[in-house]
């Protein structure tokens, strides 16, 4: 996986269904942001509009992440846009966390015409530097697909997000580095072994030993 962290709420799943695609995309890994605020229905829907334009915000759900946010080299946020603004769940998180970001870039999701650009800049008010990049997104439209790729080429032209650390053509280009090691089929990439490990310590403890006391004990 590349050393970067998708953090998202959303109310109808279109930010979800985009952040999901990003993650996939990019290799990432996808942490979802909720509080206990009930938001369906037209009720919700004003509630939403009101909590954006308020000074408060609600407590955040519990959530987890593999590695402390500063360990990470890019987080994106995604965000629905209500009433002209972020989110007031993202808005939370960021007033909490954001100094503690390296990097940062948005996903706004929208049901207007209006891009409403304005929301990343609110957003930076809460970081320590300004986003690497960012895209509205109106779920749906026309160009909703091209603005998306767009906004993955300008993440993987920020920096070097891999954290494999050998040297090859293919280093940062996840698809191609994929691509050829399951066509040789030799081994796994770098970037793949905590997480196959994890599955596998995690599959391991269905015996009555674990893989971790089988590998020490071997040594």
């Amino acid at each position: 996986m590349s050393n970067i962290l998708c953090m998202y709420y959303s109310r109808t799943g279109n930010t979800k269904k985009a952040m999901e695609e990003i993650a996939q995309d990019l290799g990432a890994e996808l942490v979802e942001l909720r509080d206990d605020v009930v938001r369906s229905g037209w009720k919700g829907f004003l509630r939403c509009g009101m909590d954006a334009m308020g000074k408060s915000t609600a407590p955040l759900c519990p959530y987890e992440t593999k590695k402390p946010l500063d360990a990470y080299d890019l987080v994106i946020l995604g965000t629905p846009v209500w009433a002209g603004r972020c989110s007031s769940i993202v808005r939370t998180f960021l007033k909490e966390h954001g100094g503690e970001l390296k990097n940062v870039a948005y996903v706004a999701t929208r049901a207007s015409e209006s891009k409403h650009e304005s929301v990343f800049k609110q957003m930076d008010l809460y970081t320590s530097r300004p986003h690497a990049a960012a895209v509205s997104l109106r779920c749906g439209s026309v160009g909703c697909a091209f603005w998306q790729e767009e906004f993955l080429r300008q993440v993987r032209a920020s920096g070097d997000h891999c954290p494999c650390p050998e040297s090859c053509p293919h280093h940062g280009n996840c698809f191609e580095c994929v691509t050829l090691h399951r066509g040789h089929r030799d081994h796994l990439p770098m970037c793949m072994w905590d997480m196959v490990n994890e599955r596998l310590h995690k599959l391991s403890r269905l015996t009555e030993g674990t893989l971790r006391s089988y590998e020490e004990a071997h040594r």
